[in-house]
């Protein structure tokens, strides 16, 4: 037994001892005593929170990625009828339009294809952008098509899969996909009002 508590006393010791320093980078964010060059920060700034960050550019420091997004937002939204600030509500909670984004369990790109789904609507290349969206927009119209419109159902499709949406009745009670059906609604507001 003593083993073990004294082992806890040392993971408990290195937990304070990160977070302490985490507290320290984060207080001394922005303060004018810090220098901006300085490296020992920055090398500890990217070990602890390197992992959490994305490795690609927000969206709009990337006018060329950006602008091939929104032309294939708009062509899918005329080729499948699919509202424009839907496909855009879906890739913001999805990837956060980060093209090369990849989930935990496999997902990829902007729309978030599983592998074989991406295959079975025709998407050879995953994080090809134009390809993505029009992947993700043909699943979503076919989610939409399958519970005759009803958007909140559809999401959850996209989500949990149509099975898990057909096996409850409605949306499952997974906290995941509640939680994205509210958060994919809210986007779809503020893109529809020019807002997000």
């Amino acid at each position: 037994m003593d083993v073990f508590r004294r082992l806890d006393e040392l993971l408990n010791t290195k937990l304070e001892a990160r977070f302490n320093r985490v507290n320290e980078i984060f207080d001394n964010v922005g303060s004018s005593t810090v220098s901006k060059s300085d490296n020992k920060q920055k090398e500890e700034f990217e070990e602890i929170f390197g992992k959490y960050l994305n490795d690609q550019p927000p969206m709009n420091t990337n006018i060329k990625v950006e602008e091939e997004i929104r032309d294939a937002v708009r062509e899918a939204s005329r080729k499948y009828g699919v509202d424009e600030a839907l496909i855009l509500a879906i890739i913001k909670q999805e990837s956060g339009f980060n093209p090369r984004a990849v989930s935990p369990v496999g997902a990829q790109g902007l729309m978030q294809l599983m592998p074989e789904t991406a295959k079975e609507l025709g998407v050879t290349d995953p994080f090809n952008i134009r390809q993505n969206i029009m992947g993700g927009t043909k699943y979503i119209r076919q989610m939409l098509d399958m519970f005759n419109g009803d958007l909140k159902l559809a999401l959850a499709a996209y989500n949990a899969g149509p099975g898990n949406v057909q096996k409850y009745g409605g949306i499952p009670p997974f906290s995941e996909t509640q939680n994205y059906v509210s958060k994919v609604l809210s986007y779809y507001i503020n893109f529809k009002n020019n807002n997000a």
